[in-house]
This record gives C-alpha cells, sequence and structure tokens, in this order.
C-alpha cells in the first residue's frame, strides 16, 4: 500500500517537474512570442574598436570600445548579441540605451556573454516607450578580439528544456513533499524497522553521497592540484605521499632538500628575511607550507593519515595516492557516520523521536560542519580535518552504542577510544573531544562504578589505554623531530608570516569570535549574490586572515539552538543528555579559541569546532520535538524545522559559487558557473 501511495506521489511530482519545466522555465520564450517585431538593427563600431574580418572586431581602446546598434525604432524588450571571444569564452559588456523617460542615454548594467551558454546571448530589457538605439560597450583589454553575429532586438527566446532542471527540480519536489508536516515519516518511529524506512535512508545517505562526489571533482583536481605539485608551483599538495615515502623509509624527516643559504638566515619563518637571504642573495629557491627544523624540511601535518591511506596504496598498488581522492573517501565515511552518530544519539536518549526528525538532524550534522569546503579543496589542508571529523563522529558512536541491555560492550570502548586516540596523530587540538567520555559514562562513573573501581579497571584500561600507545607515540614522533614530546612543528611552517612569533594576544579573541560566529553575510542582488566578507577591523596586531564566508551562525542559523541547552537544562537532565551537549559547546569554544591564537582566521577552520555546535544544538532540537507534541504543535515545529535545516544545507552549497574563493569555480569552470545561473534564472 505503501508502494502505490509513493508511486502516485512520484507520478505528480513529475507531471509538475514538466509542467514548470514547460511553463515556468521558459517562460522568456512564452513571454516573447508577443514582443512587436523590429527590423534587424545596424551595426556601428566607435573609434574604440577595429574591424578585422567578416563579423570579426578587436578592441583597439578599451575606454571607447562601443557598438551601437541604429537603424531601428521601437519599444526594445530583449536583445540578441552573440559575442564569440577568438581566445576564452567570456565577454563582459555594459547595456545602454536611450526610452521615453531618458532621452540622453541610460545605463542599463553590466552582464556576461558566455560562448559555451547560448542562453546568455538573450538579454532582457526594461525600458519604457520608444528606443532609438542600443550601446553596447566591450569591457575587456585591448587587443581583445571577438566574432560577432548579427545582433537582433524583439527575437523570440527559443524553447529550452533541461533535463538536469528537471532532475534537480523533481528532486527538490520530492524532498519537500518528504518533509512536509503531514508526511508519513514524522509518523513513524526513528527505528528502521520497515523495508521503507531502509530503503529510505538508503535513498537519502545515497543522495548525500552522489553530492560528495559531484563536489570533490568540480575543480578539476587531477589537473588544477597535480599540475602544481608537478610544475613545483605548489608542492606541498603532494606532502603527504612525501611524509609516507620517508615514514616507509624509517626517517621522520622528508627528502626533500631545503636551500643551503636557508640556513644563513637570522630568522627563515620570517618571510621578508627569507625572502632576501634564499631568492635575493642565494639565488636559490625554498618550498613554502613545509615545516623547516634544523636544517631539514618536516611535515606538520599528524602522520595517521599517511599511515592509514597512503603507504597502504603505496605498498598496494605501486603507486602515489592523490591526496583529494583521500579526502573524499573520508567524507564519505564521515557521512555514514554522521548518520550512525546522530541514530544512537536518538536511539539512547529520545525513545519517540521521528524518523523524519532523524534524517533532517543527521542532514544538517554533516552539511553544517563546513565539509563544503573541505571536499571542495580536497588538498593537503583538508585532510587531516576531515579524517579527525571521521574518527571522532565513529569514536563517539562507539561510546554512546556501549551501553546495551544493561551493561558495557568492550568492544565498543575500544574501538571508540582508539578511533579519537587517532587524532592525535591528525588534528591534535580535536582530541580534546575526549573529555567527551566523562558525560557520556557519567552514570557508569559515579553511581555504577564501571570505571576507575576494581570491578571497573577492565573498562577503565580499554578506553585509556589506546590514548597512552598513540599518544606517547606521537610524542616520541615529535621528540624525534623537533626535540620535544609536545612540539607538533605548526609553529615551523613556512608560511606567511611567523608562527614562532605568534604569541597570545588576548585582544585577538574579539576580532576571531566575531568572524568566526557572527559575521554577517555579504550579499548583493547580482549573481552568485554570496562574495567573501569584508574582515577590515579596527585590531592594531597582526591575525592570519584568509578568505571567509561569513559566521558560522550567519550560514547555520539553525545552530543557535545549542543556547536553549540551557533554558531546557531540567527535561535535558532528564534524559540524561544535558551534560554532552554543554560539554561539546564548551569544547567547540576552546577548540575555536586556540585555532584564533595558534593559527588565524579561515574558512576551514570552522570545521575544528562548526561539528560540535551543531551537535550541541541537535539534542535540544529533539526535545523540542517531545515538547512540541505536548502541545499539539508537532506540524508547526516541523514545517519550520524542515524549512530552516533546508536554507542552511543551501546556503552551505551555495558558498561554492563564491567568486572571490580558492579555487574560484568561475575561474576554472566558468561554463558551470554560468549554466547554473541560467538554469535557476530564467
Amino acid at each position: 500500500m505503501v508502494g502505490k501511495n509513493i508511486l502516485k506521489v512520484l507520478i505528480k511530482i513529475f507531471l509538475i517537474t514538466v509542467i514548470l519545466e514547460i511553463i515556468v522555465f521558459n517562460f522568456r520564450h512564452w513571454e516573447s512570442i508577443s514582443f512587436p517585431q523590429l527590423k534587424k538593427p545596424l551595426v556601428r563600431v566607435e573609434q574604440g574598436i577595429e574591424p578585422i574580418g567578416k563579423n570579426q572586431y578587436k578592441v583597439v581602446n578599451t575606454d571607447e570600445a562601443y557598438l551601437d546598434l541604429v537603424g531601428v525604432r521601437g519599444n526594445f524588450k530583449n536583445l540578441y548579441f552573440n559575442c564569440q571571444p577568438e581566445t576564452g569564452i567570456i565577454t563582459n559588456v555594459t547595456i545602454m540605451a536611450d526610452d521615453a523617460a531618458n532621452s540622453a542615454g541610460l545605463n542599463l548594467g553590466d552582464e556576461v556573454i558566455v560562448s559555451t551558454v547560448s542562453r546568455s546571448n538573450f538579454l532582457r530589457l526594461h525600458l519604457n516607450g520608444v528606443s532609438n538605439y542600443i550601446r553596447i560597450k566591450i569591457n575587456e583589454q585591448n587587443g581583445f578580439s571577438f566574432f560577432l553575429d548579427d545582433p537582433e532586438i524583439n527575437i523570440v527566446v527559443p524553447m529550452s528544456i533541461s533535463w538536469i532542471r528537471m532532475c534537480v527540480v523533481f528532486l527538490l519536489l520530492v524532498l519537500i513533499k518528504t518533509f512536509s508536516p503531514n508526511s508519513v515519516v514524522y509518523a513513524e518511529r526513528m527505528t528502521i524497522d520497515k523495508i521503507w524506512k531502509k530503503c529510505g535512508l538508503i535513498i537519502f545517505i545515497g543522495l548525500h553521497i552522489v553530492s560528495i562526489l559531484f563536489i570533490s571533482q568540480l575543480i578539476l583536481p587531477n589537473k588544477t592540484m597535480q599540475d602544481t605539485i608537478d610544475n613545483g608551483s605548489w608542492p606541498a599538495y603532494g606532502q603527504y605521499n612525501e611524509l609516507a615515502d620517508a615514514l616507509e623509509k624509517g626517517q621522520v624527516f622528508l627528502d626533500r632538500k631545503p636551500p643551503k643559504s636557508l640556513e644563513n638566515a637570522t630568522n627563515p619563518y620570517d618571510g621578508a628575511i627569507r625572502w632576501n637571504c634564499v631568492v635575493t642573495e642565494g639565488n636559490e629557491h625554498f618550498d613554502i607550507d613545509y615545516a623547516y627544523f634544523e636544517g631539514r624540511y618536516y611535515s606538520y601535518f599528524g602522520p595517521v593519515p599517511a599511515i592509514l591511506f597512503f603507504i597502504p596504496y603505496k605498498l598496494i598498488t605501486g603507486s602515489q595516492c592523490r591526496t583529494w581522492d583521500v579526502v573524499t573517501l573520508c567524507t564519505i565515511l564521515f557521512c555514514l557516520a554522521s548518520f550512525g552518530l546522530i541514530y544512537v544519539i536518538g536511539k539512547r536518549y529520545f525513545s519517540n523521536l521521528s524518523y523524519g526528525i532523524y534524517l533532517l538532524m543527521s542532514s544538517f550534522y554533516f552539511w553544517g560542519g563546513a565539509v563544503v569546503y573541505l571536499v571542495y579543496t580536497g588538498n593537503v589542508y583538508s585532510l587531516p580535518i576531515i579524517s579527525s571529523l571521521l574518527f571522532g563522529t565513529l569514536g563517539l558512536t562507539m561510546w554512546i552504542a556501549a551501553r546495551k541491555d544493561g551493561y558495557l560492550r568492550k568492544r565498543y570502548l575500544l574501538i571508540g577510544s582508539f578511533l579519537i586516540a587517532l587524532i592525535i596523530g591528525s588534528r591534535p587540538q580535536l582530541a580534546i573531544i575526549l573529555f567527551l567520555a566523562f558525560p557520556i559514562f557519567g552514570k557508569e562513573i559515579i553511581e555504577e562504578r564501571e570505571f576507575f573501581s576494581k570491578k571497573g579497571v577492565i573498562n577503565t584500561l580499554l578506553v585509556i589505554i589506546p590514548f597512552l600507545i598513540i599518544g606517547c607515540s606521537m610524542m616520541w614522533y615529535n621528540y624525534a623531530r623537533f626535540h620535544s614530546p609536545f612540539d607538533f612543528g605548526a609553529n615551523y611552517n613556512l608560511t606567511s608570516n611567523d608562527m614562532t612569533h605568534r604569541g597570545f594576544i588576548f585582544d585577538r579573541f574579539f576580532l576571531g569570535v566575531f568572524c568566526y560566529l557572527l559575521q554577517p553575510l555579504n550579499i548583493s542582488p547580482k549573481y552568485p549574490f554570496m562574495h567573501i566578507v569584508n574582515t577590515s577591523n579596527d585590531y592594531l596586531g597582526f591575525t592570519n586572515i584568509e578568505f571567509l564566508f561569513g559566521g558560522f551562525f550567519a550560514i547555520n542559523t539553525l545552530a543557535l539552538c545549542c543556547l536553549l541547552v540551557f533554558k531546557m537544562k531540567k527535561k535535558l537532565k532528564e534524559h540524561g543528555i544535558y551534560a554532552i551537549s554543554v560539554a561539546s559547546m564548551v569544547m567547540a569554544i576552546v577548540i575555536m579559541l586556540l585555532d584564533i591564537q595558534m593559527a588565524g582566521l579561515t574558512q576551514r577552520y570552522m570545521s575544528d569546532f562548526g561539528w560540535l555546535i551543531i551537535l550541541s544544538a541537535i539534542i535540544p532540537i529533539f526535545m523540542l520535538e517531545e515538547i512540541a507534541k505536548e502541545h499539539k504543535l508537532q506540524k508547526a515545529f516541523w514545517q519550520i524545522l524542515s524549512m530552516l535545516t533546508g536554507v542552511c544545507v543551501c546556503l552551505n552549497l551555495w558558498t561554492l559559487l563564491i567568486p572571490e574563493r580558492y579555487f574560484s569555480l568561475l575561474s576554472i569552470r566558468p561554463t558551470l558557473f554560468y549554466v547554473i545561473k541560467y538554469l535557476l534564472f530564467f
């Protein structure tokens, strides 16, 4: 019966999708049919443009590069302008015209013509009354040559059926229907006990995995990043392979040789001194983003990913492993782990949690943790973070699931501890989550004495020993490299600033907390609408600031629900999960403050603490569902929650289109960038 209902719904959604594609998304076609027909205009070039062949022109003076469309008079509704550059695919233009209200002419605005996106050739004009000309300025440099088809005014825009858009719309409508207030997903408990629930979960997770795979290939990493390794312009992208090679040989330093002149630098970590000593005076080259110490290069990235992924891959295949492939793999595994963690939390602490809320919050936990940035730029900087999120999420899942039928399953304790301990060798500051063991096992420690007691000695050892083994191993590794068991080497990184003298400055916290949590989004009314934020400030000192997209709460507004923890203290204590939520929030703050002082402000560092904020927010959201049911407000709650979750996920995904970011899609895949524009905005 459920299957038949689902089939009927899917058929209805498909029909709606077809109607939307034909009527709504082709609105410009139907609209243009009624436009008054006009003859073709004449093309007149000004002195800034020189004809060089049939329908071919060249910009010779960019300040005067005008094309005038004249010899036609009427009510101009649209313009067909097919400009094809001799090299490249993009032409930036400014459109000007006169009309009944502006006899001296009107600047209508700038537009981009993309030769590989035919829809960009049709420009909708909004003029009043009769116009006499259109002037087009070619906003390109001198020497820019292009071919131009005969422009037309008031042309009928051809109908365009996009199967990609239809698939996306169909999928969105299915998701909207699935998470609508009257959906069956809220009528059923979270327990995966029915075939349709299992299938639904598999499909939902599958959708996430397909998205991950798509995002991971957007910047063509096998070309864009591999080229920088091969040509030596940024060899650090291959640093994990170098570390794997070193560890395989039984050495802690890399085979890469630093320039001899670097030893003569009074402070090799000062960029100006280093450049003058090595490049200017020594006529040599140094490698950026390697740790340099006592005449050798080291990797300041944790060795665990190299040991778990790169060395085995090389031993099996005989070739080097690509870092971005490992990042993609870890992101997929993190996605699976996210659904696992939220499931065990709901199962253990919230007996009446709905299946729909479980799906929504699992998705929010995954996307909200800023993993979009990590998998999109799947380089050597992303890997320690995403691997640590994977280890941490799996470890917490094991610990929470350890309690079953009144006793602790020892293998879960051991595996959970081992996974979390691996963070020490990946992203050390995230290893602070080991202290979540105390709120997770609070009852077992205090009331049941299953830890730190004679009867609980085995449980205690199973939790502690993995941390001792991996922690001591890392201490030896650090000592072998930098003569200190507690020095991970990040300060010795040859980067844009001297981290050895960064220091601890209290006032830096104010700037960092604002930028990381509260900075508003930079929104404009022109595609792609979102831009990097302005981080200008009154802090008179040094803080390393890279491109930021907005504060964590601006992108993930739903995460503000973490503040409800204190309002729901009593109820959450009754469920035995208050301490976990508070501890997650505290640890997120500690990690964020450490990042502000030790590293600076960088978009990817939001992944260090964001997942813990979201975890602390999901817990009171689960509690809110119970409260909403008690007050017969569950449908309103489900509606609001699904909308807010959708907005948060969409904002995280929309950051992919920010044009000023590293590996900008506009620069690497401009056709795709503008295809998205014309698929969405018609």
